[in-house]
């Protein structure tokens, strides 16, 4: 099932971020997620789209979490300047 799905989360997911990298790193993140997930909780009925949520959620954080940290790195630099000078 892994093998059918995984090629249409690629494509969706480079088509929303751009990012084949980023794309092929959260499919394999969401179905690690699901093979820890589902023989507790059961498949779901759709289990193409919670791959998908679960990528494209992961996706999102991992978006999220590299503008803070640059944003955060962007202020220590600020403040490396400033006491340099």
């Amino acid at each position: 099932m892994f093998r059918e799905e995984r090629g249409l989360l690629l494509a969706s997911l480079v088509r929303r971020f751009g990012d084949l990298d980023l794309a092929e790193e959260v499919t394999s993140e969401a179905i690690e997620a699901a093979l820890r997930h589902w023989p507790a909780e059961g498949v779901p009925a759709r289990p193409g789209a919670w791959l998908l949520t679960t990528a494209r959620r992961r996706a999102v954080d991992r978006l999220r979490r590299d503008q803070a940290y640059a944003a955060r790195l962007a202020v220590l630099r600020a403040d490396a300047e400033r006491a340099e000078a």
